[in-house]
């Protein structure tokens, strides 16, 4: 969670102050309607009692181009996007969604510092068609974790506070299930409310 220093918050609890003050929804931007960033945005919300209106953009991009320029004041993103910005003091971070302090970013409370118990990241893969020969998976999966774990990737992935989770084919179908179970309830019930 990223805000523009114009709203006035430099911590979690302030923010929670403003937001809750607010008559009017807190507008919020997201890559998009359905990305990461808009189910955490969404959850918050719900979770600590304040109101926002969620505008998607096509991407990280745009939208953290327009709460650098102070057109929105509230982000929630992937800490990669917007790590640049944090290290140019053009946004503040309030809280990452890892379960842990990111090494590069010691003073970014996580939202379990703040008191409130989410864990969620944002997950890339590599994925195939559904009946991809178990060789050709195994091999792809051996030959990606091979690489993943070369000091040059990880350095690489480090710059932008990216953490890698290496799994087996079989580990990362159990992840994508659990995955689903956790965020179908909201994604329904955002749906019901908000049809786009």
């Amino acid at each position: 969670m990223v805000v523009h220093p114009s709203l006035g918050a430099t911590t979690y609890q302030a923010f929670l102050k403003i937001a809750r003050a607010s008559k009017d929804p807190l507008s919020f931007i997201s890559p998009g309607t359905g990305s990461h960033g808009f189910l955490v945005g969404e959850y918050l919300a719900r979770e600590e009692g304040y109101k926002v209106s969620h505008i998607p953009y096509k991407g990280a991009g745009p939208a953290l181009a327009d709460l650098v320029a102070g057109h929105v004041k509230l982000g929630t993103m992937t800490f990669s996007s917007a790590a640049g910005q944090i290290r140019a003091g053009k946004v503040l971070p309030l809280a990452v969604s890892t379960d842990k302090r990111i090494p590069s970013f010691p003073d970014i409370p996580t939202f379990k510092d703040v008191g409130r118990d989410l864990v969620a990241a944002t997950w890339f893969s590599l994925s195939g068609p559904a009946k991809l020969p178990n060789d050709i998976v195994q091999q792809v999966s051996r030959e990606t974790l091979k690489a993943m774990q070369s000091p040059e990737v990880q350095k690489r992935l480090e710059l932008d506070a990216i953490e890698s989770r290496l799994m087996s084919p079989e580990e990362f179908t159990k992840f994508i299930e659990s995955e689903i179970v956790r965020w179908a309830p909201l994604a329904k019930s955002l749906a019901a409310t908000n049809p786009q």
